[in-house]
């Protein structure tokens, strides 16, 4: 039987201060001024990496990374992949996960804090990243009290229906999934492993009934962007990649007609008359001061 595995708070403190020193290192408090990222989390990944969404339905895998890939110029670019077949939420906490990756967060936090360097906990780390980045501590600890006090009874206790109704609430505002919600209590010392246990399906309660009764409360709230997956297929620029090689003949027709297929790109059509004049912003100092 599986249970509940989390590193001790002192490594949060240390990926606190990592994740500080990125937003100082890269300005990101401008770009990404709210403090919960939500779906955000796909721009931010943007930035650093190139992002390949597409839906794979028979992998249960949400997504991985690919470091270091040459390209035909020379240069080297991370490339990440995006499971767009997954559920939006799962696609978010995968976007976050990856970022750790893509940051080296493992790498830095085992200079820090002592720990076996093992595959498992280089994971437990990364995952530990994508919840403090996604769920910060106090905002999480004001909407869980607040929600709970009005699912619980006068002994603050709380029956586990409510507390699936309390999990669906949390995901909502976070939007993430059901067990992110599940181990950031127990991270934060809210909830006790036995009963994260039955929450992650890991008990008594068959993870697919817990499924199905997330999903029957989803509904219920109205939560209508949640269980669906987003489908999408996106490689930033290859519109423009496909388009040049076209021109330049670089590559020949059926192979750029594949791609536009495979990624639904339609063919560029002319330009109407008009678009293509210049235009130009009334004061370039104010950008650059």
């Amino acid at each position: 039987m599986k249970h509940v595995t989390v590193l001790p708070m002192e490594f949060e403190k240390c990926i606190l201060e990592i994740i500080d020193e990125k937003k100082k290192m890269y300005d990101l408090g401008a770009a990404f001024p709210n403090p919960l990222l939500r779906d955000d989390v796909l721009n931010l990944l943007d930035l650093f990496c190139t992002v390949v969404y597409y839906p794979l339905d028979n992998e249960k895998n949400n997504g991985f990374h690919m470091t270091n890939i040459p390209l035909a110029n020379g240069e080297q670019k991370d490339f990440v992949f995006i499971n767009t077949a997954q559920t939006i939420e799962k696609q978010v906490f995968t976007a976050a996960h990856e970022l750790g990756h893509i940051w080296n967060i493992d790498d830095a936090v085992l200079q820090k804090v002592e720990l076996n360097d093992t595959p498992e906990n280089r994971e437990l780390i990364i995952n530990r990243f994508a919840a403090v980045l996604l769920i910060p501590e106090e905002i999480f600890k004001k909407y869980l009290s607040l929600n709970f006090r009005k699912l619980s009874n006068t002994s603050g206790e709380i029956t586990i229906l409510n507390m699936l109704r309390l999990i669906v609430l949390l995901m909502n505002q976070f939007f993430v999934p059901r067990k992110s919600i599940v181990l950031r209590m127990v991270e934060l010392g809210v909830l006790d492993p036995k009963p994260a246990d039955i929450l992650l399906g890991y008990g008594e309660i068959p993870d697919s009934k817990i499924d199905d009764v997330v999903e029957a409360l989803i509904a219920e709230y109205g939560f209508t962007k949640f269980q669906n997956p987003s489908r999408k297929k996106w490689i930033e620029g290859l519109s423009e990649l496909l388009e040049k090689a076209e021109t330049d003949q670089l590559l020949p027709q059926e192979k750029i007609e594949h791609m536009r297929n495979t990624f639904d790109i339609s063919a560029p059509k002319p330009i109407t008359e008009g678009l293509n004049h210049v235009v130009s912003l009334s004061t370039q100092e104010g950008l650059d001061s």
